[in-house]
């Protein structure tokens, strides 16, 4: 017979995968609870009896359950025999609800499995399911409701119905189903929330039954095992025995690492310390840990060797063949409180309450005695406004207070010996002594009027301590330890960035900018800590551009955390037909991860997946016709795009108010810098949107007014004329009010202030007025057609912008013409003086001004007609300076300034900037607010693919760039990145024979010990082959007595210069790796480091 032990639990605040990790005990058992934890169900093996077990009121710490029934597995099986099924094993217990209903698993003669809905009062079968699933998951909502998620191994998609149970029956309620091959990382909670991903952990509400998710958090690299959550924080537990703590309220993540095997996870329901369980020898240990700086508080330990389950602070285990429930935290809540940070104290749900009990004790500091003595004693000594920290009867540390930032009113001490200052001034100040036993001061804030125990930096507590004291060193350690550490720099650096940008603090804002970049090298799984950038980034621009610009460059270049080396991808084939333009895949394919399908929750009927089935099969032809006759596979490696949030819109909206006014512009609208799309972040975030639904939408308002200009064009013309005319009115209005009306309200200002929508409410107004002016019979002169027929055609031309072949040119004449608009108007000046010149000689023949203008423009062109050169001798005078001057000089120095100006101009920025405003007129004025709420298509993070040959390709710029060396904009490139680089090209093919990359080593290695000042050495390739080898050792005579010394220190640098070595020579494998011609290599060394690196293709 099996001994062993088998205990599982389902709640609502935890989600975890089934284990079947045995404890040894005399005999096999099941124990499962209910979401409120109020009723227990237990299977005996060895007695083959369910006993359900019911909570009694109690306020013990330690509660034991009253047993309400029981039922045998006989009695259990002949209660079945209506559904004519031959059962003869119960494999598991799976959920409970109330005393009257509970999920089973059982077993036929034939080894199929059944799941059963059990009506424990009327001894019957609600439902009965078939169960031979690759995944399945059945749960109890909190309502009594049953949800079940399955997945057949045939199928492509993770099953979810929600059916309604009430007076003993059942009923469909919603089908759902998830486009996925993957049932990994897949929770059903009891209110109603669904959680799945691999990558990305999304979540979805499958009662109200939404189509996109609500929330999704990022796994990073390994696999996620549980997940809990409260009401403010969810934890992931993750195969690497790693957790990652995800705040709610702001999107931030906290990483955490522990040396424990951690068993299971919980949160306390009356605080947020997170629960971890362990095993050991004796029973189990139950880890309070502090969830944002990853302490472990308090350690409770419970002799009890059977599997224990931990439901918030609850721990429900069987005991002498009983059933009892352990508040482990009730009547140690001090134990933790004081090991807890003073961060995490401050922003604990019940903080408030806790600190009301402390505060009760506070004292008024004119009637306070000496000191305050506790752990730690605090002396405050009035008449020098000195505070010391004493341990032991022994000073350890002192400061002295300012009387302006530190005018003491009250002070009392918090759980953990902090000292907490009251000023009269309304001014919160906290002191602690640190592991060094250095006073530090760590927090300091305006409170709120309404409550004085509540401590947070919401409102602008960080812009007054900007203004107002700044002076104070102590103040300003105090920001600095909040940026230094990771934890504290998730919790306050986005306030401090606002803060630093309102008061103009641009050292303050550099510093958030590097300290964010040295915790992301730190843990490039955080990709959430660029989120303090993001959400303020344009903000920073307004304020000042550099910091912008050198964010944007330091994170050009950010490899997605991910485990695989480097990938397989589809390959756009050229094709020279024109439509393919709009659909062809760039080398930098943006997407949210691996494939967007896992990210919709679909209702499921008759209807819709008759539908489905036939996109099914098309999008499997267009699949199979992509990937074998239009594409290709190239390797490529996944980057991520480090503006995390960049795209996205609140949830809470408006309909009807955002449909007609706009929407609260994101970080992308607000963003006018052109900087962002000079490098491959840029572009693959308008790639992505492009891809998404930029094409489609610019389709259709092509297409709308490319039917619009054809109509009138036909009406002008004669055909169809009131039918055309009729047409082009209502099309026209329709436009005029869906786009330009809805963009005018939008934003009034830039809307008045741009010529490109003048522009555009000319093309729209005239064609409306010319048609119902004709529907009325009062035609208007044909002029006022071809004007407009002229602005219609042009208008058509410019929806040519879109394409990088035509847009170039577009931004060529648009850029030049703005740098070169001052040199117009000095021509325009010229032209006038000559005019007026003009005019003054042929005061007699009472020539106008416009006749004289016109003259000038003609001789400009060489056309002397107009200028009578027999009556006016002095003409000719006008004439050769005008033609000289303006004609010879001025236009030709013209046509040399348009050469300088089209050199100057980055005509990609030029274009993807052209191609992001397109995207933003799509954005608010083509969708839906619904669809802007959808994450398949304004996610929170994006990734994208770039071809591996073109990243080496960039690499080798930035190293060999002069521009880069000792730049403050010179890109992050994290050390993984280079390893795949390396991989991928050692892999491909043997660069350099090891002949040749041994005859490397022995030219560089010995000039590279004996430098003592500079050393330049030049390799010659012919294909991959060396053929010549040249160096120059730069000495100094001085230092020639201390060869020896030098010599004798080889031995101890020669390893880590080995190193050094290898590292250079694969930058020389990755340029000889693809040479077929005579190529030359230059390295130049100085005190054993490569400072400059040069090739060139002779």
């Amino acid at each position: 017979m099996n001994n062993d032990i088998v205990i599982q639990v389902s709640t609502s605040e935890s989600g975890i995968k089934e284990s079947s990790e045995p404890l040894s005990s005399s005999h096999s058992e099941q124990l499962i609870c209910s979401s409120s934890l109020k009723y227990v169900a237990t299977w005996n093996e060895k007695d083959k009896v369910i006993n359900i077990w019911r909570k009694p009121s109690s306020v013990n710490v330690v509660v034991s359950l009253d047993k309400l029934t029981n039922i045998t597995l006989n009695e259990l099986i002949d209660s079945l025999s209506h559904i004519k099924i031959d059962f003869h094993k119960l494999i598991e217990l799976v959920d409970i609800y109330g005393e009257t209903l509970m999920i089973l698993e059982l077993e036929t003669n034939e080894s199929d499995p059944h799941r059963v809905v059990y009506d424990l009062k009327n001894k019957r079968s609600l439902m009965c399911k078939y169960a031979r699933c690759e995944f399945i998951k059945w749960k109890f909502l909190e309502n009594g409701n049953l949800v079940t998620m399955h997945k057949q191994s045939d199928e492509s998609c993770l099953k979810i119905e929600l059916y309604i149970i009430k007076n003993g029956l059942y009923k469909p309620e919603r089908s759902y189903y998830i486009l996925t091959n993957s049932c990994e990382n897949s929770y059903l909670f009891s209110q109603g929330q669904l959680m799945h991903g691999s990558k990305f952990l999304r979540q979805w509400n499958v009662i109200n039954g939404d189509k996109d998710f609500e929330h999704q958090y990022y796994l990073g690299c390994s696999k996620s095992v549980q997940v809990c959550f409260n009401e403010r924080l969810l934890a992931v537990r993750k195969s690497d025995n790693s957790l990652i703590i995800y705040s709610k309220k702001t999107g931030m993540a906290f990483f955490q690492h522990h040396q424990v095997k951690i068993r299971d996870i919980s949160f306390c329901k009356e605080s947020d310390l997170l629960i971890i369980q362990e095993d050991n020898d004796d029973g189990f240990n139950y880890h309070f840990v502090d969830p944002y700086f990853g302490n472990i508080l308090y350690t409770k330990l419970l002799n009890n060797k059977h599997r224990q389950l931990i439901v918030h602070e609850n721990v429900i285990s069987i005991v002498n063949n009983s059933v009892q429930i352990e508040n482990i935290f009730k009547g140690a809540e001090e134990q933790p409180y004081r090991k807890m940070s003073t961060h995490f104290l401050l922003s604990m749900t019940n903080n408030a309450s806790i600190i009301g009990e402390y505060k009760s004790e506070l004292k008024e500091f004119d009637k306070c005695d000496e000191y305050i003595e506790v752990s730690v004693t605090w002396k405050i000594y009035k008449s020098k406004r000195k505070l010391s920290a004493n341990k032991n009867s022994q000073e350890v540390d002192y400061i002295i207070l300012d009387k302006k930032a530190f005018n003491i009113f009250y002070l009392y001490i918090l759980p953990n010996d902090d000292l907490v200052i009251h000023t009269s001034s309304d001014y919160g100040i906290i002191f602690t002594l640190n592991n060094q036993n250095k006073i530090e001061l760590v927090f300091y804030s305006q409170l709120s009027a309404d409550n004085k125990c509540l401590y947070n930096y919401e409102n602008d507590s960080f812009e007054r301590i900007f203004n107002e004291f700044m002076d104070q060193p102590i103040i300003i350690e105090m920001i600095i330890n909040y940026l230094d550490n990771i934890s504290t720099f998730t919790l306050y650096a986005s306030h401090i960035l606002r803060a630093a940008i309102k008061t103009h603090k641009g050292d303050i804002i550099d510093l958030i900018i590097e300290k964010c970049i040295d915790h992301y090298n730190k843990n490039p799984e955080n990709i959430y800590i660029f989120k303090i950038i993001t959400k303020s980034i344009s903000e920073i621009q307004e304020y000042n551009h550099y910091y912008v610009k050198k964010f944007l460059n330091y994170t050009s270049l950010i490899k997605a955390p991910q485990k695989n080396k480097y990938e397989q991808v589809l390959k756009q084939k050229d094709l020279f037909i024109p439509i393919f333009i709009l659909f062809q895949y760039h080398h930098l394919y943006g997407f949210t991860h691996n494939t967007d399908d896992d990210s919709y929750l679909l209702k499921s009927n008759t209807f819709l997946n008759f539908f489905r089935s036939l996109g099914d099969i098309s999008y499997s032809s267009y699949s199979y016709l992509k990937s074998n006759l239009l594409s290709k596979k190239r390797s490529a490696i996944k980057l991520y795009i480090p503006l995390p949030q960049f795209v996205s819109y609140p949830t809470n909206y408006n309909f009807f108010k955002e449909f007609l006014l706009g929407p609260e512009p994101n970080e992308f609208l607000k963003l006018k810098d052109t900087d962002l799309y000079s490098d491959w972040n840029g572009e693959a975030l308008l790639n992505f949107k492009w891809r998404k639904f930029g094409r489609f939408w610019y389709c259709i308002n092509w297409l709308l007014y490319t039917i619009f200009l054809i109509s009138f064009a036909l009406a002008t013309h004669g055909k169809f004329q009131r039918t055309t005319y009729y047409f082009s009115a209502a099309l026209g209005f329709f436009q005029l009010l869906f786009f330009e009306l809805r963009q005018f309200l939008w934003k009034i200002k830039k809307y008045v202030g741009s010529i490109w929508n003048l522009f555009d409410l000319i093309a729209y107004i005239l064609p409306i007025i010319i048609s119902i002016k004709w529907l009325k019979n009062q035609p208007l002169p044909p002029w006022v057609s071809s004007i407009s027929i002229f602005f219609l055609e042009l208008k058509f031309v410019f929806f040519l912008r879109v394409f990088e072949q035509f847009c170039i040119y577009f931004a060529i004449i648009i850029g030049v013409a703005k740098n070169t608009i001052s040199f117009f108007v000095i021509l325009a000046f010229i032209i006038l003086v000559y005019s007026h010149a003009y005019i003054v000689l042929n005061d007699q023949t009472n020539m106008n001004f416009i006749d004289s203008f016109l003259a000038m423009y003609k001789l400009m062109t060489g056309d002397t007609s107009n200028l009578e050169f027999q009556k006016n001798p002095e003409i000719i005078v006008i004439w050769i300076t005008f033609s000289v001057f303006t004609v010879i000089y001025l236009l030709n120095l013209f046509i040399g300034l348009l050469n300088e100006e089209i050199q100057k101009i980055d005509k990609k920025a030029l274009f993807l900037h052209q191609r992001a405003e397109i995207l933003a007129e799509i954005e608010l004025f083509n969708l839906f607010p619904c669809q802007r709420r959808w994450k398949s298509w304004f996610p929170d993070h994006i990734f994208y693919y770039v071809d591996v040959d073109k990243l080496q390709k960039k690499l080798n710029e930035i190293n060999n760039n002069d521009m880069y060396k000792d730049s403050s904009y010179k890109p992050i490139i994290h050390p993984d990145l280079l390893d795949l680089i390396t991989s991928k090209v050692t892999n491909s093919i043997d660069l350099i024979e090891n002949r040749t990359q041994d005859k490397i080593l022995e030219i560089i290695n010995p000039n590279l010990l004996k430098n003592k000042d500079q050393v330049s050495i030049i390799l010659k390739f012919n294909g991959k082959k060396l053929v010549n080898c040249e160096n120059n050792i730069n000495t100094n005579d001085n230092e020639e007595n201390n060869e020896d010394k030098v010599f004798k220190s080889m031995n101890i640098e020669e390893n880590n210069i080995q190193d050094y070595l290898k590292s250079i020579l694969n930058i020389i494998k990755s340029n000889v790796s693809k040479n077929k011609n005579n190529l030359t290599i230059t390295l130049e060394f100085k005190d054993t480091k490569l400072v400059k690196y040069e090739s060139q293709v002779d």
